[in-house]
């Protein structure tokens, strides 16, 4: 028993003389995978957040042309197109300074819409899709709209 001590450990392979041939540290090669697979997901979420736009304020004038619109379209049962502003939640991505991404957000259009209902108490207007499904936006978020 005492012949074999030196030869094979079951707890450290590579303190052995057979540790060589069993086990062979690879370093830094091991962990090679795993940082390129979050390097590769922190590319992604930087790629996304140059995408993102800033929200810009609506005048007076702008906020009133939309809802003159809207209106148009929903006396005459007319479709259209408007643009909304869609906020991005990036907290839970591991961001460091979330506070930077606050006000941004993707600028999205919507086509063939027809404004059904106006919510005047939420400041939220409702809109019918072509295949019947109601979509409602809060006024606020809605940077254009134009007649189709």
């Amino acid at each position: 028993m005492v012949e074999d001590e030196g030869r094979y450990s079951h707890l450290d392979f590579s303190e052995t003389e057979l540790g060589s041939m069993l086990y062979q540290d690879r370093k830094m090669l091991k962990y090679r995978g795993f940082i390129l697979s979050e390097q590769t997901d922190q590319q992604k979420i930087n790629e996304q957040l140059r995408e993102l736009v800033e929200r810009r304020e609506l005048d007076e004038q702008e906020m009133q042309d939309i809802m003159f619109t809207l209106k148009d379209a929903k006396e005459r049962n007319w479709s259209v197109r408007i643009e909304v502003f869609e906020k991005v939640n990036y907290k839970p991505k591991n961001i460091y300074d979330f506070t930077i991404y606050d006000n941004k957000g993707f600028l999205k259009a919507y086509e063939y819409l027809v404004p059904v209902f106006f919510n005047y108490l939420r400041q939220e207007v409702q809109f019918e899709n072509p295949d019947e499904r109601i979509r409602t936006f809060k006024f606020s978020d809605i940077m254009g709209a134009e007649l189709m």
